[in-house]
């Protein structure tokens, strides 16, 4: 046992009483939360690592290979624990190097990086006073290969971060114990194993790393309650002030779109190979975590010997523009072998995005949203004060860039970082900002970016307005008030779905001309939920509704039906809302678009 193990078994009697008090936690002014969110704010990039035992099974069991993810290989193969332990003296990483790893995590550009302490099959990464025969001193590896990991991301300036999981298929109290844990006696006691073992390995894990941020997983069975989460996170927050905490530490993790619904805890969100459409609006912090391993129909996190397919350098550049593009963070994963060695495939991925971030850092690191409510037609757009960045995907020679609703005036514009060519034109047309590449461009091979000065900080009009007589809205575009309404992608189209409270309602900034207006829209609505009435308002006054028919056997079938339709008697500028009156089965409907057209301007003569 470690020195540091010792001094956490002194502070067990501590933790293992659930009524022992503990430092309340202050609560924070927004100075004070800002402050504490700030490296998470500025990073925009981080470095997700799901190493364990899993890692030596590769995939693989019994020579038979298990389709899902590798870290979740005892689950899914249905493995025995008296059997699954057999890898402890396998897990034995002789050419670990986590100087070499946080040098490479540096070059990628990096910010930080969550290092998986314990999976669900309950396996320490570092040596555990309370866990001494499934860590890693008892495993081959004979050592702790946490903390040297910690020191040395902290020596290159990195944040570390520890991946924790609620659940335990191995530990005889967790709640759920699983039919294989065949090493488990008695009853399991949720309310023991939460007092008695999480909280004292969250205390080694203050004690020998303090991590900056608290990665939570695994909290989605019943036995782990809201009042457990909230002792969990009090406690973690008393141990290490300032500490980031993820909102997967409390029952309020809405699934894999990663929202935290109202009333519970956690710093920020946490998506799951997605990324939300939208961003979370603004004062919502978010991080979506993504795999850059896949084998055939399915991403993995741990380490699998069939890896078939590895995310390229321009995969990552995209992900991680459209991440800070929406205000949020991108969590790439890496599964390492069980050599204790980065793959070889992740290398040169990851360095090539790490120059393409050094010659673009000012556009990413610390930037905010973008100010344009939708998707540029070119790309993706950042801002930093009185700059806007512009990525432009696939740039070509002459290629004009239309900046809708931009009503600053362009000061300069240059291109930023590897791209080369004369300084970009700028002009207007109507109420849009237009940028012109020049016609000598020799674009960056990942991303083109364009650096604008503005005379102020970036005033943009997100009001869709019609063209030629139409006004679409797409559910891309749209607000959404509701914890479960969202926007669901489905084979590449986009729909509001998951409309299950009534109360939930979707809303577009739009601009209306005068004229006689029909509203249609195409939606979709399982046989045997029809008849629910949509509404539809601009302010506060109701144009349509609209009784919802089925349209097929399943919610992924749509048809287009005419709403109604209304005449403006003068143009405006406001709010065009869709509710529903009630809930009549499953949902509401889904909404895959709304189109309004004008059939008569004003003024027209009869």
């Amino acid at each position: 046992m470690t020195i540091i193990a010792a001094l956490c078994v002194a502070a067990l009697p501590l933790l293992q009483d659930a009524a022992t008090p503990v430092p309340a936690v202050q609560v924070e002014t927004k100075e004070q939360r800002d402050a504490r969110m700030a490296w998470f704010r500025e990073a925009r990039f981080g470095i997700f690592l799901h190493w364990g035992l899993y890692s030596v099974a590769g995939g693989q069991w019994d020579g038979q290979r298990v389709n899902d993810c590798g870290e979740w290989i005892q689950n899914f193969g249905n493995i025995p624990t008296s059997r699954y332990q057999q890898l402890l003296p396998r897990f034995a990483p002789t050419k670990y190097e986590p100087e070499r790893w946080a040098r490479l995590f540096k070059a990628a550009g990096a910010r930080y990086v969550v290092a998986t302490t314990k999976h669900h099959d309950g396996f320490c990464l570092w040596d555990s006073a309370v866990n001494d025969d499934w860590d890693a001193k008892a495993a081959g590896a004979g050592r702790d290969l946490l903390s040297p990991l910690a020191r040395a991301l902290r020596a290159q300036g990195l944040k570390f971060g520890a991946y924790y999981s609620i659940l335990d298929w191995r530990h005889p109290d967790y709640g759920a114990r699983p039919k294989f844990n065949d090493h488990a006696k008695g009853e399991p006691d949720m309310r023991r194993y939460v007092d008695g073992y999480m909280l004292p390995q969250l205390a080694e894990l203050a004690a020998s790393c303090k991590p900056d941020y608290l990665w939570f997983d695994g909290g989605w069975d019943a036995c782990y309650t809201h009042e457990m989460g909230m002792q969990v996170d009090d406690r973690v927050r008393a141990l290490i002030p300032g500490v980031v905490v993820n909102n997967r530490v409390d029952k309020g993790f809405t699934g894999m779109d990663g929202r935290t619904a109202p009333g519970f805890r956690g710093d920020c969100g946490t998506p799951e190979q997605e990324i939300p459409e939208n961003g979370f609006g603004a004062g919502v912090d978010w991080e979506t975590c993504y795999s850059m391993m896949k084998i055939p129909g399915k991403w993995t996190w741990g380490w699998r010997s069939d890896v078939t397919e590895w995310s390229t350098a321009r995969q990552i550049v995209d992900l991680l523009v459209e991440c800070s593009s929406k205000g949020g963070n991108l969590l790439l994963n890496i599964g390492p072998t069980p050599e204790g060695e980065i793959p070889t495939q992740a290398i040169e991925p990851l360095e090539s995005t790490g120059a393409w971030l050094g010659r673009h850092a000012e556009a990413i690191h610390g930037t905010q949203a973008s100010p344009f409510a939708r998707k540029l037609e070119f790309g993706h757009a950042t801002r930093r004060g009185a700059r806007l960045y512009l990525f432009v995907a696939d740039a070509k020679p002459g290629q004009m860039l239309r900046l809708p609703g931009l009503a600053n005036e362009i000061v300069a514009a240059d291109l930023l970082g590897s791209a080369a060519g004369s300084d970009p034109a700028f002009g207007r047309r109507g109420r849009d900002a237009l940028v012109f590449l020049p016609a000598d461009l020799r674009p960056d091979p990942l991303r083109t970016v364009v650096a604008l000065l503005l005379d102020g900080e970036p005033r943009v009009s997100n009001r869709i307005a019609p063209d030629a007589g139409r006004l679409v809205l797409l559910p891309e575009d749209a607000t959404l008030h509701g914890p479960e309404l969202r926007v669901e992608r489905r084979g590449g189209r986009a729909n509001i779905g998951y409309w299950l409270d009534p109360a939930a309602w979707a809303s577009w900034e739009v601009e209306l001309p005068a004229g006689e207006w029909e509203l249609k829209a195409q939606l979709g609505c399982k046989r045997g939920s029809e008849g629910s009435v949509l509404e539809v308002l601009f302010g506060d006054e109701l144009l349509v509704e609209h009784v919802v028919q089925a349209s097929g056997d399943d919610w992924e079938t749509g048809a287009t039906a005419t709403l109604g339709e209304w005449r403006a008697q003068a143009p405006a500028s406001g709010t065009l809302r869709l509710r529903a009156r009630n809930k009549r089965g499953e949902a509401v409907a889904n909404i895959w678009r709304l189109e309004l057209v004008v059939r008569e301007p004003a003024g027209t003569v009869k």
